[in-house]
């Protein structure tokens, strides 16, 4: 992998004294904004000041202010590259509402409106110029700038000219090469998803001098992600679920092929006011679906994964991906589309094994070399075990693109950190594959995913792997395992997989405790294909239910404040065991308190819980309840 000679600027530079005000009376003057956001300032000072710079930043986090700003503060006109036409218009629309002068040469635009854009830039009468990369093959335009030359060059949607990118596009490889011969111009290079080998391909192919580096902003606040393995019979009903909750929409949903995403239209076109968006529509139905959506008489657009780029409606509440993307890449810059209003917004992902199969098949139709389908094939697995990771969803996508100035803090709303829906206990299965993985971790260092899963399978023959990983999964999540990702090198080739970590509350649980530890999804021994909503708001098993009743004296009691529990987390949205462990309802039934100050004295209650619950629990242990 090629690196950089540079080191990134995490941190905010010093700026000059006399220079900073500039920058800001732009940003007041010409944009209306009092200060910047979390660090565009230093982005725009380096490149005013004149360095090359590599902005990744996600997106609805104001990379466009960052070329927009030094743009006008140096003077003179600023040339825009960007390889969409919908993303162009959308910029250049927005510059002309702020009075900035703006015009676009692409091959949407009738060739006199282009001709006069061109004669409007020779006269210095524009202070951006916006042009598609294939513009610069055109013969005459690279002369044109030579004896014309811009003071800033912006490459928008720069991954697209990376071969390791989500979204490579040929034409926009050779920029770097039809730019060459200009004066020294700064170039800043945007996007917002690039893996570090993508990041150093850029500057590579664009060859940018001492690049300034901003790699930051990947985590999204308001943003819950959700992840439900599921066949793709079951998915449209799921998506449903979700989109129908409350302030679940506008809602995109991203379609693996075109048909998909007219059945998936048509089906939930019974209760919402959906239609699908696809390159084989024509022109005239896209542009009428696209206009519907964005004002808002359509609730949800259910598209391929090309729509979205360069859309700007802040006010989207759920981003589904009905399939497994191909990448981590591309699936980042997807959700990114859910609420850049910065209100609570869902990415829900619906995937299962044969997705993989599909995109190994598509795979298989390209005509790639073998380093770039190796690549594309890397980029397959980091998603999948994106899909079976154990740790907060956010913070693993913050470790993958590498922003290093993140606090790599969980999110507390994922999934991971906060399961959705109703949990059940664990059935007999998989306490006992529970068992089986804490007894293998004793006295060992961390073992590997892998290796766990064949020494249960051969222990236990009905254990399934999705099973397996469900258990791994409330293991972690009750904090007995840690996981980690870690690789080792075999013939050459680096290979990824997952390690288990015994932590010490895993070492001191005992057999009966593990009836206590709640898990998500249907029961191993369900059938496959089954409503996993119904499983887990059935009652449990008998060979589950009596480990609980017949630890306490007070079955009554009990099961009474199970249901209490039961229905304060569906009142508050949240699932049953984050309100009350059955660890501490046993406890309660145990010592039966009957003042605020007893139930502080009750293990794992504390003044929060008191000021939240102590009414009601007291409420039901008091002696003539």
């Amino acid at each position: 992998m090629q690196t950089l000679s540079i080191s990134p600027c995490h941190q905010k530079p010093r700026l000059p004294i006399l220079v900073l005000p500039m920058i800001q009376d732009v940003l007041h003057r010409r944009f209306g904004f009092t200060q910047f956001r979390p660090k565009q300032e230093a982005i725009c000072q380096a490149v005013t000041d004149g360095h090359d710079a590599l902005v990744v930043m996600p997106t609805g986090a104001g990379k466009s202010l960052c070329y927009q700003v030094p743009g006008l503060a140096r003077g003179g006109t600023t040339l825009v590259i960007s390889p969409l036409v919908a993303l162009i218009e959308d910029q250049v629309q927005a510059l002309l509402h702020r009075g900035i002068r703006a015009g676009r040469i692409h091959s949407g635009r009738a060739r006199e409106d282009s001709r006069d854009t061109f004669r409007a830039y020779l006269k210095g009468e524009l202070e951006f110029l916006f042009i598609a990369p294939e513009r610069l093959a055109v013969p005459g335009f690279s002369e044109m700038l030579h004896k014309h030359p811009p003071t800033l060059i912006a490459i928008d949607e720069a991954h697209c000219i990376s071969q390791w990118g989500h979204d490579f596009r040929p034409d926009y490889r050779l920029v770097g090469e039809r730019l060459q011969g200009l004066p020294r111009i700064p170039m800043i290079a945007l996007t917002a998803t690039a893996t570090d080998r993508v990041q150093a391909d850029i500057c590579t192919q664009l060859k940018l001098r001492q690049p300034k580096l901003f790699i930051h902003g990947f985590r999204r606040e308001n943003l819950a992600i959700r992840l439900i393995e599921s066949l793709p019979s079951e998915r449209t009903g799921k998506m449903m679920e979700t989109l129908l909750e409350a302030d679940r929409l506008p809602a995109i949903v991203y379609a693996p092929t075109r048909k998909k995403s007219e059945e998936i239209a048509g089906a939930l076109g019974g209760k919402l006011r959906a239609a699908a968006y696809h390159a084989g529509m024509e022109a005239t139905e896209r542009e009428s679906v696209q206009a519907r959506f964005l004002e808002g008489s359509l609730d949800v657009i259910v598209a391929t994964i090309a729509f979205g780029m360069g859309i700007d409606k802040r006010n989207v509440r759920t981003v589904v991906h009905a399939a497994l993307p191909s990448s981590l890449e591309g699936y980042y810059q997807e959700i990114g589309r859910a609420g850049r209003d910065g209100l609570p917004s869902v990415a829900l992902l619906l995937h299962g094994f044969s997705d993989r199969k599909t995109h190994e098949f598509f795979l298989d139709q390209d005509e790639l070399d073998e380093t770039q389908r190796k690549y594309r094939m890397d980029q397959l697995n980091a998603i999948q075990e994106y899909t079976r990771g154990f740790d907060c969803r956010m913070l693993q996508l913050i470790r993958h693109f590498g922003d290093l100035a993140d606090g790599l803090k969980k999110c507390g709303i994922c999934d991971r950190c906060a399961p959705v829906g109703d949990h059940r206990v664990m059935d007999e299965l998989e306490r006992e594959t529970a068992a089986l993985v804490l007894a293998s971790l004793h006295g060992q260092g961390g073992q590997a995913v892998g290796r766990l899963f064949t020494e249960a399978g051969t222990a236990l023959p009905k254990v399934t792997r999705s099973g397996f990983e469900r258990v791994l999964s409330a293991l972690a999540r009750a904090n007995l395992i840690e996981m980690e990702n870690a690789e080792f090198e075999k013939g050459g080739e680096t290979i990824a997989f997952r390690r288990v970590h015994l932590l010490p509350a895993g070492r001191k649980i005992q057999g009966p405790d593990l009836a206590m530890i709640e898990i998500d999804g249907a029961a191993m021994g369900a059938p496959r294909g089954g409503s996993s909503s119904r499983t887990r708001t059935r009652k449990p098993s008998a060979t589950v239910r009596p480990s609980s009743l017949e630890a306490t004296g007070n079955p009554r009691l009990f099961e009474e404040l199970r249901t209490w529990r039961r229905e304060e987390a569906r009142k508050r949205g949240v699932p049953a065991f984050r309100i009350l462990s059955d660890r501490v309802l046993l406890e309660i039934c145990d010592s039966l308190p009957g003042s605020e100050q007893e139930l502080l004295s009750v293990p794992g209650i504390g003044p929060k819980i008191v000021a939240q619950y102590g009414a009601d629990l007291l409420a039901r242990t008091r002696p003539d309840h």
